[in-house]
């Protein structure tokens, strides 16, 4: 089994239903907030994850924390039976942007993924391997993400009216580029009540189709994410509780 991360689950981008979900029909202009801010949050999440005859219960968590005046940390963790996954970001805000400066991944029990750690200079516009040193070469844009980051800017985005949004964002070795566009607004019955939504869907070129529900009220904070193709949910992710 491969416990997939919240841009995946979000990468992570931090993958069972919130029993009783559902959404009213979307509106045809999403809220707008003039003067995005990050604030500091914790989430927690449940799904579940169907492989053959088998499924999951998965538990996540992402904690957003501000390490001083312009330095932000977001931790994402993941557990279900036999794999834990951890991934984390730090990164600084200039100009309503994040500039990612560290991302971490780690795994264990069944997690098919590498450990690895990225270090961001933007001075040299450089991604590095943290645990070698060794630079990817050619592969930077200025707007460059990682797969933890690039979550957050679009809870900014979407917060300040932008209707599409594209992000370059590093995974592994190189950059890819993820694009998404407003759907609308929805209000969603949640675990922890009633939320006005607003509801974003990634852009592919395949069957696969992902979207993303952001709280209007709670700072644009992803409290759904479902995955579908071919009319059948691949998995989803709801949120539980949130302390913000």
């Amino acid at each position: 089994m491969r416990l997939l991360p919240m841009s995946l689950l979000l990468s992570l981008l931090v993958s069972g239903s919130l029993a009783g979900a559902d959404t009213t029909a979307p509106a045809t202009t999403p809220t707008t907030v003039t003067s995005p801010i990050l604030k500091p949050f914790k989430a927690q999440y449940s799904s579940s994850y169907k492989l053959g005859f088998l499924e999951f219960d998965i538990n996540a968590e992402r904690i957003l924390s501000q390490s001083d005046a312009n330095t932000w940390q977001l931790q994402f963790s993941a557990s279900a039976s036999a794999a834990n996954l951890d991934e984390s970001t730090r990164f600084r805000m200039t100009d309503g942007r994040i500039q990612p400066l560290q991302y971490s991944l780690k795994g264990s029990g069944l997690i098919q993924e590498d450990d690895r750690a990225l270090r961001f200079d933007h001075a040299s516009k450089t991604v590095f391997n943290a645990q070698n040193g060794q630079p990817f070469a050619n592969e930077w844009s200025n707007e460059i993400q990682d797969r933890l980051s690039y979550m957050l800017q679009i809870s900014l985005d979407v917060a300040a009216g932008k209707q599409e949004m594209e992000y370059p964002v590093f995974e592994k070795n190189r950059i890819k580029i993820h694009h998404y566009k407003v759907l609308g607004e929805e209000t969603l019955k949640t675990r922890i009540g009633p939320l006005r939504t607003v509801k974003v869907s990634q852009v592919r070129q395949d069957k696969r189709k992902i979207t993303a529900w952001l709280a209007v009220d709670h700072h644009y904070i992803m409290v759904r994410l479902v995955d579908r193709q071919n009319n059948s949910t691949r998995y989803a992710i709801d949120l539980v509780s949130l302390d913000d």
